[in-house]
């Protein structure tokens, strides 16, 4: 068989991969010679830490590698190195081309093609269900090889208080509160999007500490979509008011990887929304928009 063979220079890598002069045949690379290592590392997220969000490595994750043609399982520790499980890594299959790497987590035993978060998330085991991170890059053989790791999903944290003349803090009481979004998304090449075709569900948050001077704080994670003129969010009273919020054009686009919070005030006409800026990608001042009573 030819051999076609790579001759490579002294190189020092900043990875310390290369450290002396080597003769590298392409045909190596297709027999299995150099396995895939990689460092996994967590991008800057606008997400806060609070019930279970993961937001560093513990060491001993299982995470699933996807190379476009074979899917492998790998752990990551502590200190970010990613080791292959059972010792069967990929392997890069050539030296000078770009291949594109898909990691997830948590791993699965197929090729993650969606992800769907619970209805339910009022306990603690269900909201963790709805995390996931994923990594999605091109990279060659000498790339400084480090995935950047980013949560697919949303996090909305929703503070609720009276407006102390039509709704009381008594009122408020037993009220029921829920979230309507479309909780399955579809995931593909790094792109996380909602699936088509799908209408949105009741959705019931998980209770958080109470932020100080409201009655209530909710939080709760979902797949990125725009409810902008849909439904979105709704408190009920057990005197059996109802009240509820349909984002404006523009003002209802939940970005994946981001934290978005509202401070809501119930009370007529209707709610009074508060968008925090600093805790989404949203430009200027925090903005208040009204919605409606006029609930489903």
């Amino acid at each position: 068989m030819k051999r076609n063979k790579l001759a490579l220079s002294c190189l020092l890598m900043v990875t310390g991969f290369f450290g002396a002069c080597t003769d590298m045949a392409e045909d190596d690379f297709q027999n299995n010679k150099y396995p895939v290592e990689l460092m996994a590392e967590k991008a800057d997220m606008t997400f806060t830490r609070a019930i279970g969000e993961k937001t560093s490595w513990n060491g001993g994750e299982e995470i699933s590698l996807y190379d476009g043609v074979t899917q492998k399982l790998y752990e990551v520790s502590a200190s970010k190195e990613m080791t292959a499980k059972n010792n069967d890594p990929l392997y890069w299959y050539t030296t000078t081309e770009e291949e594109t790497l898909f990691a997830w987590y948590p791993a699965s035993e197929t090729l993650l093609t969606g992800w769907t978060v619970p209805e339910d998330q009022t306990t603690e085991e269900a909201y963790n269900q709805a995390d996931f991170l994923y990594a999605y890059e091109k990279m060659k053989f000498r790339s400084d090889r480090k995935l950047t790791f980013r949560h697919g999903t949303v996090k909305l944290i929703i503070n609720v208080k009276g407006d102390d003349d039509t709704v009381s803090e008594t009122d408020l009481e037993g009220a029921v509160f829920t979230v309507r979004t479309v909780t399955k998304a579809t995931v593909s090449e790094g792109k996380i999007s909602p699936a088509e075709g799908v209408e949105t569900s009741v959705m019931h948050p998980f209770v958080s500490e109470v932020r100080k001077d409201y009655v209530a704080s909710y939080q709760m994670l979902t797949v990125p979509q725009d409810m902008s003129g849909k439904l979105f969010f709704q408190v009920e009273l057990k005197d059996g008011r109802k009240f509820a919020h349909t984002p404006g054009n523009g003002e209802g686009i939940l970005e994946s990887g981001h934290q978005y919070t509202y401070n809501v005030g119930v009370g007529k006409p209707g709610l009074v929304v508060e968008v925090e800026k600093n805790s989404a990608s949203w430009d200027g001042d925090d903005e208040s928009v009204e919605g409606t009573d006029d609930a489903e």
